[in-house]
């Protein structure tokens, strides 16, 4: 009996686990059909729900979920997916897919982003400052930008740069890209005279000379001058080698190449000039000769005083060897020249040479470079903001190793024109003018203005400007000659103030306006309308009739102000490159093809 009832409550049991499967199934269907299905699969649309916009359909399996695809569309926000196009009910991703299903996207535009462009609004500006600021929103405090102007304060944004119309930065907001032009006032902190300029009460300003090349006594009357027309206002202290103060000295007077590597340690002019209110113009000076004056094409250095060099001459080998003692104007001149010199006096003078000077620094500095820039063969120049060097292009390739080639021609041992080169002490050039004196040379190379003292009042020697003499192209570039820039520099000492800065612009701006008599060193005016006033053209000075012959000022010229510029023209061109061609160590084919790839890399 007993046996009978398990085998009857075991078949029952089988019987139940048996219908499961079809219980489960039928409460599937019943719970996800909305009105019934009886496929094993369904379509389900994503409707991307815009104008121009494709769908996408997938199958899905009956009584299985479909996935929550997230789209996207330029310019907008996915938000949900809806069972409608006008979208009012959110689908339910947690339901079974029982029938075919069409989904609508639901969008929102994404917020633009507009620019917002702050002009400084003023002559020497710093590049605007740009932000972007959502659409329909404030321009908050935090995109403000910092006041850049010395002594200056932003008062206000305005929509034009007359600053007539004020941009209200507590109600409107940005719905296009905008420009703001600043509006500023005065410092109240500044000491002001009635009629608004910086007011001076016994302000000392110390500046330190870091390049005296024969100009200390012309520079002492200055100061002197100045002090006496600035007495309770204005004292300038002079200090130089040992006695600078870093923290104390705001103004220096340096060679500007040297300057360069450190730019951003000095004030540009344009900022320091602007708040001391004095009115200048970059064309106030020689273009050409104040190149190395800017960098980035902001102005670093005062342009002063430039020191080209030149040939001097023996007049009475000049007079033997040429035409009524015609000067030459090209290299081809030239050369015939020296050779026909060389041909006739190396004969009974066996320590003749044609042409000589020193390899000093001098010579690296400034001269070195001439036949270079003469050919149309620039190391590097300063173009559409960056700095290029061009010899990878054939024909400049071809100029800077002609360039090379003359160099060592006329100066190199064993040069085609019988120059010399191997002599002289460091910034002289006193054994180039004994040798031309005593008719043991026809030119001497005179490097640094210094040394025009010493044979400005000798008859039996002559001048010969280096325009056009190192190359027989045409043109503006053939006939430049390099030259040595001095000027003044505003060094951001932190324990200076404002007031003293502003002085220091008055003096350096006075010097430049007085700059004439540096002449009387060898130096000739950077600012134009020193250089061509009456006083200076008509000088008696002998020393100043001297540099009047050294060439059109119009022509004298510097490299591109560069970080690297100093380097590049003094140590790795001439010292490494120059000089061992120039002493027969290296070949000049090798020595371009090197320096090419030398500079380019300096330039990185």
């Amino acid at each position: 009996m007993k046996n009978r009832w398990k085998r009857m409550l075991a078949l029952l049991l089988c019987l139940a686990l048996g219908a499961l499967p079809v219980l489960f199934t039928a409460c599937a269907k019943e719970g996800g059909e909305e009105g019934g299905g009886d496929k094993s699969e369904y379509t389900v649309i994503y409707d991307l729900n815009f104008e121009g916009s494709t769908s996408r359909t997938v199958t899905v399996s009956a009584g299985t979920r479909t996935t929550n695809w997230k789209p996207s569309r330029a310019g907008y926000e996915f938000i949900a997916w809806y069972t409608e196009p006008e979208c009012e009910n959110k689908f339910d991703f947690t339901q079974y897919i029982n029938k075919d299903t069409h989904l609508y996207a639901l969008w929102e535009k994404e917020a633009a982003q507009y620019s917002v462009t702050f002009d400084f609004n003023y002559a020497g500006a710093d590049e605007p400052a740009i932000v972007k600021v959502t659409e329909n929103e404030l321009i908050g405090a935090q995109y403000l930008p910092v006041c850049p102007r010395l002594g200056m304060e932003i008062v206000g944004w305005y929509k034009d740069a007359d600053c007539t119309q004020e941009w209200n930065l507590d109600s409107e907001v940005v719905t296009g890209n905008v420009t703001l032009y600043a509006k500023y006032e005065t410092d109240a902190s500044i000491p002001r005279n009635e009629d608004g300029s910086i007011k001076y009460e016994n302000v000392v300003v110390n500046l330190w000379i870091g390049s005296n090349f024969g100009y200390d006594s012309q520079l002492n009357a200055l100061v002197t001058r100045f002090n006496g027309e600035n007495s309770g206002k204005i004292r300038i202290n002079l200090t130089s080698g040992d006695g600078l103060t870093q923290d104390t000295t705001a103004l220096r007077l340096q060679q500007m190449p040297g300057v360069n590597a450190t730019n951003t340690a000095y004030y540009s002019v344009e900022e320091v000039y602007d708040f001391a209110g004095i009115d200048y113009s970059t064309s106030d000076y020689y273009e050409q000769a104040s190149r190395d004056s800017f960098v980035d094409g902001k102005l670093y250095s005062v342009p002063l005083m430039m020191g080209a060099p030149f040939f001097v001459y023996n007049k009475a080998l000049m007079q033997e060897y040429t035409e009524n003692g015609a000067l030459p104007t090209n290299y081809s001149e030239l050369s015939a020249l020296l050779d026909a010199a060389y041909e006739g006096e190396s004969g009974s003078n066996a320590s003749f040479v044609s042409a000589v000077t020193n390899l000093s620094w001098t010579f690296k500095e400034a001269p070195s470079y001439i036949a270079f820039i003469q050919n149309g063969a620039d190391y590097y120049t300063y173009e559409n903001g960056a700095y290029v060097n061009k010899w990878n292009d054939q024909t400049v390739f071809e100029s800077a190793t002609a360039a090379m080639q003359t160099m060592y021609d006329l100066f190199g041992t064993g040069g085609a024109l019988h120059g010399s080169s191997g002599f002289g002490s460091e910034y002289t050039d006193d054994t180039a003018i004994a040798k031309v004196k005593s008719g043991d040379a026809l030119l001497g190379l005179i490097n640094i203005p210094a040394s025009i003292s010493k044979f400005a009042n000798d008859t039996s020697l002559g001048i010969l400007p280096l325009s056009g003499l190192f190359t027989d192209g045409n043109g503006a570039q053939a006939q430049q000659i390099p030259v040595h820039t001095i000027g003044f520099q505003f060094y951001k000492a932190k324990s200076v103030t404002l007031v003293q800065l502003a002085a220091a612009a008055e003096f350096a701006d006075f010097v430049s306006q007085n700059s004439a008599v540096f002449g009387q060193a060898g130096w000739y005016p950077m600012r134009k309308s020193v250089a061509e006033s009456d006083a200076f053209r008509n000088s008696s000075n002998a020393v100043v009739k001297v540099v009047l012959q050294m060439g059109d000022p119009e022509n004298f010229r510097t490299l591109d102000g560069y970080m690297n510029g100093k380097n590049i023209l003094n140590t790795t061109a001439a010292e490494n490159y120059i000089v061992p061609v120039l002493d027969g160590s290296l070949a000049v084919d090798a020595a371009v093809q090197d320096l090419k790839y030398v500079i380019a890399g300096q330039l990185l």
